[in-house]
């Protein structure tokens, strides 16, 4: 079911979106740490406690969504990690211990979901 469903994009401007499900299973954090492993290509996300240094802030898509971002971009610049359009990352998974895993070589692009417009052919059917 799509309220089931774990989903994580990341943009060109270095901005994770994480859906309800996934929020809450990393247990509704204030901030993440986020970490790299180069050779793998997988980012790493944990939960932790605000900090002026070494996290990144939690916050809410747009007033009344469920959805909430991360802005990454002194992460991504670090270890040089671009999108050129939007990613959805195929099978983002909660480890044992708690670390959302995000493998960039596996991604593909993601689309906004938008309603499309019934022509009068469309009613009459």
């Amino acid at each position: 079911p799509f309220k089931e469903r774990v989903h994580v994009t990341l943009n060109r401007k270095n901005v994770f979106c994480l859906n309800k499900k996934v929020f809450e299973l990393l247990g509704e954090p204030e901030a993440v740490v986020l970490m790299f492993d180069k050779k793998e290509k997988v980012i790493g996300m944990t939960p932790a406690r605000l900090s002026p240094t070494g996290t990144f802030r939690v916050h809410p898509h747009t007033s009344g969504n469920t959805h909430k971002i991360i802005r990454a971009a002194p992460f991504c610049r670090a270890f040089n990690i671009r999108m050129d359009s939007t990613s959805a990352f195929v099978h983002p998974r909660v480890d044992d211990d708690g670390v959302l895993l995000l493998d960039l070589k596996a991604t593909v692009p993601a689309r906004a979901r938008r309603a499309r417009k019934l022509t009068g052919r469309e009613w009459t059917a």
